[in-house]
């Protein structure tokens, strides 16, 4: 069994090559360092960060979406309250469809 301070390189079991001459050994599986370690708790901070600050602006986006919503139907109501609303309504679509021909051709 190594211990931690002893370097696993010397350790590997490596194959002769005959044409080469020379030998090859397996890959290392890389070891975790302290750097590894504190790049991994940042790359984690920031990704928290990201996700929180996606929430927070998904937030204000649905508050102001919502206010819109609101004030849209409270104009709509206001235009029903009219009696004259769906005369309104008709003449709108038929100055819409006014240039097409098959449109003019239904009203008359």
């Amino acid at each position: 069994n190594l211990k931690k301070s002893e370097d696993v390189r010397k350790w590997v079991v490596r194959r002769k090559i005959s044409k080469k001459g020379g030998s090859k050994a397996p890959k290392i599986q890389r070891l975790i360092t302290p750097e590894r370690i504190h790049r991994k708790k940042y790359l984690e901070k920031k990704k928290i960060e990201k996700v929180k600050k996606t929430g927070q602006s998904l937030k204000a986006y649905k508050k102001l979406l919502s206010k819109y919503i609101k004030e849209e139907r409270e104009v709509e109501q206001e235009k029903r309250k009219n009696g004259n609303y769906m005369v309104n309504h008709w003449n709108n679509v038929i100055q819409k469809y006014a240039n097409c021909s098959r449109m003019m051709s239904m009203w008359g």
